[in-house]
């Protein structure tokens, strides 16, 4: 190797070494930017979805009437769409229909649950 190819390769060594480092400087923090809000908006999505279900909640609380049945409709959907495991067709029928504070008052003591020890 003579002179001359070294000095290139030592020039473009230091231009690469050059561009990394504007690189990481632009990059990192843009992409920390990025994960931060994107976290955050999750959090909030989250927070939005628990502050529906608690409105939709003391919707069904009172007892069914005809002037608020598509109010309830809307508030079962709001339950079962913010729901982890849906409810089945029989329950959003009981939610619509009946007063949720009695369905809560259900005696399940009888009820054998299976426990994941």
């Amino acid at each position: 190797m003579n002179m001359s190819s070294q000095a290139g390769l030592s020039s473009n060594w230091e231009r690469t070494k050059i561009l990394a480092s504007v690189a990481s400087t632009i990059v990192i923090p843009v992409l920390i930017a990025f994960v931060t809000n994107s976290y955050t908006s999750v959090l909030k999505q989250n927070e939005l979805g628990v502050r529906y279900v608690e409105m939709a909640l003391s919707i069904l609380r009172a007892p069914p009437a005809e002037e608020t049945e598509g109010l309830r409709k809307w508030a079962v959907e709001v339950v079962n769409k913010n729901s982890l495991v849906p409810l089945p067709p029989e329950a959003l029928k009981e939610l619509e229909t009946q007063d949720v504070e009695k369905l809560l008052q259900l005696d399940l003591s009888g009820i054998a649950f299976n426990s994941r020890a």
